[in-house]
């Protein structure tokens, strides 16, 4: 699915935010990606652990909105195949993140995948209270299994029709 070209003014945002040039490029996403985005991101338990909301088919239509006016985007540090990934996300209610890959072969920017983070409130947690480290995000080797000590001794406290 081609959503469009990439108009001169997010061309700009993009490469003053990126130093990425996708004058000339086109929006895309394939039926691959839409499949991944459900298997990787469509399963409400378990983007419910990740503290996100499952994809559902009316979001793909929001990830042009993303792209096109974005409250950031940023170059990724990671790469596919060696080329530039980019991250645009905007706050549609929640905070919504599109990851796209640019092109040069087709002169694409296409859209690799998508995540909805839900809205949190306060996730501090009450000083009484002893969160387990056997959670998800712990087995997966992001959360230390060191304890961080209550005290510590040495311190204080106009465009055309077809462009996007």
């Amino acid at each position: 699915m081609y959503f469009g070209a990439i108009g001169y003014n997010l061309a700009q945002l993009i490469s003053e935010n990126t130093g990425v040039e996708l004058s000339g490029y086109n929006l895309a996403l394939s039926s691959d990606n839409v499949r991944k985005v459900f298997s990787d991101h469509g399963d409400e338990a378990i983007e419910a652990l990740r503290g996100q909301r499952a994809i559902q088919e009316s979001d793909f239509l929001l990830a042009r909105d993303v792209i096109t006016s974005p409250d950031s985007v940023v170059l990724s540090e990671t790469t596919r195949d060696g080329k530039p990934v980019l991250e645009f996300s905007k706050h549609t209610g929640d905070r919504f993140v599109a990851i796209t890959v640019v092109s040069d072969k087709h002169m694409d920017l296409s859209i690799l995948t998508m995540y909805a983070g839900k809205r949190k409130g306060d996730l501090a947690t009450a000083l009484d209270k002893q969160v387990s480290n056997n959670t998800p995000e712990a087995t997966s080797g992001t959360v230390p299994t060191e304890s961080i000590p209550e005290y510590a001794a040495h311190g204080s406290q106009k465009k055309p029709s077809n462009q996007i």
